[in-house]
Formats: C-alpha cells, sequence, structure tokens
C-alpha cells in the first residue's frame, strides 16, 4: 500500500486501479487492521462489473458494499447515509427507490 497510510470514515475503492486492483487493496487494508496497525474502515467497493462472481468476491476481500456504475448522485447519496449514518429527511435507505435527481450521473 503506502508508507503514509491515512484512515477515513469511508473509502470508496474501484474495482479496476493501475497498480493493486480493489479487490486486492481491501484484502491489505483489511490485514492491516486485523494486525491493528490502523483502525477499523468502511468499504464501499465501486465498480462496473456486475456478475454474482465479481460482486462476491469484492465484498469476501473486504468491501462492505456496492456502488455500481453508472452511478447516481441519488445513489451516491443514498450510499453515504447508510454507511455515514447522514439523516436527511429528502433521502431514503432504499437503493431501488426512484426520485428526482436519480437520472443525474456523477463520474
Amino acid at each position: 500500500l503506502c508508507e503514509n497510510l491515512q484512515t477515513y470514515s469511508l473509502v470508496i475503492m474501484d474495482y479496476q486501479m493501475p497498480k493493486m486492483d480493489g479487490p486486492e487493496c481491501c484484502k491489505q487494508l483489511r490485514e492491516l487492521e486485523a494486525a491493528g496497525e490502523i483502525p477499523k474502515q468502511t468499504i464501499i467497493g465501486h465498480t462496473a462489473y456486475c456478475s454474482e462472481e465479481d460482486l462476491a468476491y469484492f465484498t469476501s476481500c473486504g468491501a462492505v458494499d456496492i456502488l455500481l456504475k453508472p452511478l447516481t448522485e441519488h445513489t451516491f447519496n443514498l450510499m453515504l447515509e447508510k454507511w455515514l449514518l447522514i439523516e436527511d429527511p429528502n433521502l431514503t435507505t432504499d437503493l431501488t427507490a426512484s426520485s428526482e435527481g436519480s437520472d443525474q450521473f456523477v463520474d
């Protein structure tokens, strides 16, 4: 990973990255947590791969949830609410619900 590893309230980890893929990075972060070298972090996988095998692999490596691409602003906000416990009466925790703004994609 890196020498100056920081911890965050929420990590959004892309599946496909240049030097190390997301699942491998998740595994290494979880190993550091288990060794007590870093505090536990919430890791959300982010991927366009949507086969059941790919999603299961990502979660087996340590991702606690998955955001699928293309990502909408609404879905992203729901995920933040779910994992950061943000209270917003305009958001719902149902990730399949449609609402205004759900067709706006985030890259």
